[in-house]
């Protein structure tokens, strides 16, 4: 079993669910890393395990993105049910468009007639064609990255964290953060200088019942 698990992302640090936009010279190194990893993938998407909501509940009512499930949330699925691969960026990006196009029956079309009275099928069809070719378009241009990448960037964010718990006074965030620490450094063997973070204070011992009755 590989390193490539689902991060913890406990309560108080998460990612935002938009993918960052890369800039014209990002896209371009990302489309080189992409064509260079894609040389000798011989990777099937299509034998992945996508045994999670890909539709969303309660989403009927929503665009054709609104339906569908969150990028991030969709690399941690993956991830979660196909434990044995560690998927690079191009991987990830491939998923991605079989998943979506897998599900293309499953998506429909009231938000689009709700917002849009009066409009015939064919207009109904065009706009969910366009909707439809969006989603399956959402990762280009846009930052993808590996499960170790992501926890990577979840363990500064976690440090960054700690500090400002410690200097807010949050002193329940601040031990959980810690607790979070440990758990991502225990997975994935990162390292840091944890004697040099601030720490929470001890936790207040609670008294046995003979002490409350005594006063104490």
């Amino acid at each position: 079993m590989s390193n490539n698990q689902d991060v913890d992302m406990g309560e108080d640090i998460k990612f935002d669910e938009d993918l960052r936009e890369l800039s014209i010279a990002e896209q371009q190194r990302a489309m080189a890393a992409d064509t260079a990893e894609s040389k000798n993938d011989t990777l099937d998407v299509s034998k992945l395990n996508y045994g999670f909501n890909l539709i969303l509940n309660n989403s009927a009512n929503s665009t054709i993105k609104g339906q569908f499930i969150k990028p991030y949330n969709f690399f941690r699925q993956l991830d979660r049910h196909n434990t044995a691969h560690s998927f690079t960026t191009a991987q990830y990006r491939r998923a991605w468009r079989y998943a979506v196009d897998s599900k293309e029956e499953k998506f429909t079309v009231n938000q689009i007639v709700n917002t849009n009275p009066g409009l015939d099928s064919v207009g109904v069809n065009a706009i969910f064609t366009q909707q439809f070719r969006e989603l399956r378009q959402a990762l280009d241009g846009r930052e993808v990255l590996t499960a170790e990448s992501r926890a990577r960037r979840l363990h500064t964010n976690v440090i960054a964290g700690i500090r400002r718990a410690h200097q807010d006074g949050l002193n329940g965030r601040h031990g959980r953060m810690m607790s979070q620490l440990k758990r991502i450094e225990k997975k994935w063997g990162f390292r840091s200088d944890t004697l040099n973070l601030p720490q929470p204070p001890p936790k207040k011992k609670r008294k046995n019942k003979k002490a409350r009755a005594r006063g104490e």
